[in-house]
């Protein structure tokens, strides 16, 4: 999958700010908006809830692969249904409770995977195309992408093991630039492939890109599908809210 979710992680002092004005309200209003965010985020604690019961019915997985699988429709499918609220729609004090609450669902289920994943990982390498499938590495993929709320290191161990495999060719090279971008992003530098977006001043924006004239020739080495202004149209067709509030790299 070519595109990676723009996930934030609740921060302390979010959840202070958030707590600050709620108790200015009335409460009768808190228990309005509590309502409210519960109804709004109820379709990610059912799609996790369902996937809960599908997955206990099977037997255990046969192999690494099937159960890379079966974590990447933990990861992804509940984020579906995530993706279908419009927190754009929202007034900003309900959107940013709605925001908070769906990720406190989310963060710790996004913790677990992690976990497992680790427990299956290679002792040194990564999920090979040759070795797991190139459905199971890439769902291998997917689900470290959400190691930056919990665990970034771990994400930048994965990008250390996957860049060794580079010349191999037995990883996903498109795999190895996004994540490339997306530790780059993290760690407050600029990203090489134009992968990663941010939400400024209520728009999609590209997140700053070293040599960006030699961007799209970058893209092509790495086999990445589309240019940044043609990544930039898909996520701009969903609003954001908010404002990225680092500093962004020289």
């Amino acid at each position: 999958m070519a595109w990676v979710l723009l996930m934030r992680a609740i921060s302390a002092n979010a959840l202070g700010l958030l707590f600050f004005a709620f108790v200015a309200r009335s409460s009768f209003a808190l228990e309005d908006v509590t309502r409210d965010v519960s109804a709004i985020i109820a379709p990610v604690a059912a799609a996790y809830e369902k996937i809960d019961r599908e997955l206990a019915t099977l037997p255990p997985p046969a192999s690494v692969s099937e159960e890379l699988l079966r974590l990447c429709r933990l990861d992804q499918e509940p984020r579906a249904a995530y993706l279908q609220i419009d927190f754009t729609a929202l007034p900003s004090d309900l959107s940013r409770a709605a925001f908070d609450a769906a990720q406190a669902v989310i963060i710790p289920r996004d913790a677990a995977n992690i976990t497992r994943l680790k427990e299956l990982m290679p002792a040194d390498g990564w999920f090979t195309k040759s070795e797991y499938g190139h459905e199971a590495a890439q769902a291998a993929w997917l689900v470290v992408q959400h190691a930056i709320n919990t665990e970034p290191e771990f994400m930048k161990d994965v990008l250390v093991r996957m860049e060794r495999l580079l010349p191999s060719g037995d990883i996903n090279t498109e795999d190895y630039a996004l994540l490339f971008d997306r530790v780059a992003m993290h760690e407050g530098r600029r990203q090489r492939y134009g992968s990663q977006f941010i939400c400024r001043d209520g728009k999609w924006v590209s997140y700053p890109i070293e040599r960006e004239g030699d961007v799209e020739s970058r893209r092509r080495d790495m086999v990445i599908l589309g240019t940044v202004a043609d990544q930039l149209a898909v996520i701009s067709a969903r609003g954001c809210a908010g404002n990225f509030s680092k500093p962004l790299p020289e």
